[in-house]
């Protein structure tokens, strides 16, 4: 049973965040006709000699001829209700009260005002004494109201558009739990006839099964300097559509300009103010998608029941998409502050709040180029290290850079998510604990890995924990690996390939020992991941390459020891016969089985001699009287023998032909799972994709290789 708390923490955030967001308060009609009778005043008199007081409403409260000639502006040219007034009135005076207020208004009638249109004694340079009206001023209060309505107007349809692009997201996800689900709470609906018919067959042909061009697993490159991990073909849709309603968020919907707009003197200052309005507040909204969907523990993994590496592919393309509406949100600002002249120029560069903007302006286009693909190829533990470093600044910047205009709960609310998914982390990492590993290399290419299992550590088929080699050079990397049980219950294993960075070093040095075996102090952070409801199906087909095979042996072992009456096929492809060594006695646990075992040698000059099941490494797990008989054996007995219930294979296997045989011949629903090498997955994921239409049967496709 996986743990909780993380889920929940998650909740909370999201709760928070939507809270937070219902708290953005949105500048009324009345409030903008009343602001609108104020700013009008300033254009035609002067009742004030200091222009400060002026613009704070202090000596509007506090002069009795200005604050008539407002009010008997709401009520005559706002066309504002006496109740409306009195309550903007006093939101701006809070030392007057109701009772004066409406007084005011009353004797409004039997006051003489000075008519500025016929009175041609009236200057705005000479301070008034009597409350003004007029055209003129009427006219001003008209174009102010249109100008402010347009400012504040974006501001709200910001909001909404904002708060409609996060729940496009909702939507997709929860659409995508109801279906997934469906698949393991009812299977006979999602695997019935009506949900498989000419159209359905259709869309998973095009949509929702394909890889992109024939790139998904595998990394696209191009002139052998570009390279990148390509999306699926359902993810490009739900990507486009996002994108494209970005473009038009950003840069179509809702934006007007009047000519002679007296809140902004030119089209520059006001486009310039609309646009970076209104990108900034789209990216507010957005970006606490971007930290939930990068965090490890991700509550709408469980809801979806999406891989991690799905919400990867959707952190990164949401990363890019953010990062141009941090180029339209700061373009448009300095636009804007070019527009209104070198003065202000002067003054914002001067400001706190805009040189942080540009500082997370900065960092952000410094995590985007510092998180290309070769980079992360290169050196991945660097990158983590630098990523982590950078975003931090990011987001210290732009949550100063927000405070200003009060939008620091979103940045607070990326804080928290970001936070509380580390602490959940070193939660996972404290109930593991540190514990002593031994680690083994087995026929110089794969590291296996046997840890005594924590009790709360409960692991399930194609769980996956990330592994921490607590060493000087080593104890802050962490790299993911499918957990196997030991068949004691009492360890679990992982069995990593040797590469290059970690596990080359790891290798280097289990090579100084003479056993090849070393002992290293390891922690492990998890089990992560969802199961795979293969038992749910009539005929489960489970295809595995290389060290890909934890992850379907799992799957594999789960039927056999439920003794479910599911057909179930476990392929594993291997280059050479000696990668046998290091996963022997999995293989041999399922001898008695009802799981059919079928292995590929695809190097038809590897030599069968290498095969060795008695050492250490292989047969440890194998019983007393299992290893006596094997090394009484050994000279007379080919070691081939000891598999005998698996059937090899030499040569390259066409997985399509194999895919159509095994469905063609099963007798109701079939579920394929892949892990392994790349290749082969985006290989099986578009063989399936391209046969669908022409399965009269239901079979649905899942994958256990996670690659970003």
């Amino acid at each position: 049973m996986r743990n909780h708390l993380n889920d929940l923490v998650v909740l909370f955030l999201l709760l928070t965040v939507a809270a937070q967001a219902h708290l953005v308060t949105f500048h009324s009609t009345e409030e903008l006709k009343f602001d609108s009778c104020k700013k009008s005043v300033e254009e035609v008199a002067t009742f004030c000699s200091n222009s400060t007081l002026d613009s704070k409403f202090v000596c509007m409260c506090q002069t009795k001829p200005y604050l008539q000639t407002v009010l008997y502006c709401a009520e005559n040219y706002a066309s504002l209700s006496h109740s409306a007034i009195e309550k903007e009135a006093l939101d701006r005076c809070p030392k007057l009260n109701s009772t004066s207020i409406q007084k005011t208004l009353e004797s409004l009638s039997s006051v003489t005002f000075i008519d500025i249109d016929s009175d041609t004694s009236f200057s705005k340079k000479k301070l008034v004494t009597s409350p003004i009206k007029g055209q003129k001023y009427a006219k001003w209060q008209k174009m102010y109201y249109i100008g402010s309505s347009h400012r504040y107007d974006n501001y709200k349809t910001s909001h909404y558009l904002a708060a409609a692009s996060v729940s496009y997201w909702l939507l997709i996800l929860l659409l995508a739990g109801v279906c997934n689900w469906t698949r393991v709470i009812a299977p006979k609906l999602a695997q019935s006839p009506a949900l498989n018919n000419k159209l359905v067959r259709q869309y998973r042909k095009y949509i929702s099964l394909p890889t992109l061009f024939g790139y998904h697993a595998k990394p696209v490159t191009k002139f052998k300097i570009f390279s990148g991990m390509a999306p699926t073909t359902l993810e490009t849709t739900i990507l486009s559509i996002f994108f494209v309603y970005c473009v038009l968020a950003n840069g179509i919907l809702g934006f007007s300009y009047q000519k002679n707009d007296p809140v902004f003197a030119n089209q520059g200052t006001g486009y310039g103010r609309y646009h970076g309005d209104r990108s900034g507040i789209l990216l507010s909204y957005h970006l606490p998608l971007l930290f939930i969907f990068a965090g490890r523990n991700n509550l709408f993994q469980y809801v979806t029941k999406w891989p991690q590496s799905r919400f990867l592919t959707f952190h990164k393309s949401l990363a890019r998409i953010i990062f141009c509406e941090i180029l339209v949100h700061a373009i448009s600002f300095t636009v804007q502050t070019f527009s209104l002249g070198p003065q202000q120029v002067t003054k914002r560069l001067a400001a706190n709040y805009y040189r942080w903007g540009i500082v997370g302006a900065v960092a952000a286009a410094c995590v985007l180029i510092g998180a290309v693909h070769r980079i992360r190829q290169a050196n991945y533990d660097l990158f983590v290290l630098v990523h982590i470093i950078l975003v931090a600044v990011f987001l210290a910047a732009a949550w100063i850079h927000a405070a200003s205009q009060v939008y620091e709960q979103f940045y607070i609310a990326c804080a928290a998510i970001w936070c509380f998914d580390r602490f959940i982390r070193l939660v996972r990492m404290f109930s593991f604990g540190m514990r002593t590993s031994k680690a083994e290399l087995i026929s110089n290419e794969t590291i296996k890995l046997t840890i005594p299992r924590n009790a709360s550590f409960r692991s399930f088929p194609n769980a996956y924990g990330y592994v921490y080699f607590m060493t000087p050079l080593t104890f802050y990397r962490s790299h993911p690996f499918t957990v196997v049980p030991s068949e004691d219950g009492k360890h679990i294993h992982f069995f990593v390939k040797v590469k290059g960075g970690l596990t080359s070093y790891i290798s280097k040095r289990i090579l100084q020992n003479d056993d090849l075996t070393c002992n290293f102090r390891i922690c492990v952070e998890g089990p992560y991941g969802l199961s795979v409801p293969v038992h749910k199906y009539d005929t489960s087909l489970l295809i595995a390459s290389g060290n890909g095979v934890p992850g379907p042996f799992a799957e594999a072992k789960e039927v056999a020891e439920r003794n479910l009456k599911v057909h179930t096929k476990l392929y594993w492809i291997i280059r050479d016969w000696h990668s046998l060594n290091w996963f022997y006695p999995q293989i041999k646990s399922l001898e008695k089985s009802n799981v059919e075992v079928v292995i590929y040698v695809t190097n038809t000059t590897s030599s069968v001699d290498k095969v060795n099941f008695y050492s250490s490494s292989s047969s440890s797990e194998a019983s007393l009287d299992e290893n006596k008989q094997i090394a009484e054996s050994k000279e007379t007995t080919p070691q081939l023998d000891r598999l005998s219930f698996v059937e090899f294979r030499t040569g390259r296997p066409n997985l399509e032909e194999v895919l159509n045989r095994d469905i063609s011949e099963s007798n109701g629903t079939v579920s394929v799972l892949t892990c392994g090498h790349p290749h082969m997955c985006d290989h099986v994921r578009d063989a399936i994709a391209r046969n669908t239409p022409n399965y009269k049967k239901r079979v649905d496709y899942y994958e256990s290789v996670q690659v970003w």
